[in-house]
């Protein structure tokens, strides 16, 4: 879970939300995921991007940064579940392999 609290603080929020960021989403795998064999763990891909976001926004308030960082992930998680009921995965097709297998295969998260 360390890793978690890592990527919280590299996106300018406080270290404890990256445990609830953590944990919440691994029980919710747990509960609904379709493997019960996968290995599944934080990803820093974003933290950049949050950071360039959240920080200016925030002006400094940790409160205010959390609530900004929240509300990405709940837009970004609602244009992806729209996408999919569109059925737009066709346009992953326009991004060269190396690209995608770069998000999708990880060295440290293997599927078994």
């Amino acid at each position: 879970m360390t890793p978690g609290i890592a990527y919280a603080e590299a996106s300018g929020l406080p270290g404890i939300y990256g445990l609830y960021a953590t944990i919440t989403p691994l029980l919710a795998y747990a509960l609904f995921g379709p493997s019960r064999i996968l290995v599944l763990g934080p990803d820093s891909a974003l933290a950049a991007i949050i950071l360039g976001v959240v920080v200016p926004l925030s002006g400094g308030d940790p409160l205010r940064a959390v609530t900004l960082a929240g509300m990405m992930a709940i837009v970004s998680g609602t244009v992806c579940i729209l996408a999919g009921i569109a059925r737009l995965g066709f346009l992953t097709e326009l991004l060269s392999k190396p690209i995608r297998y770069g998000y999708t295969i990880r060295p440290n998260l293997i599927a078994i």
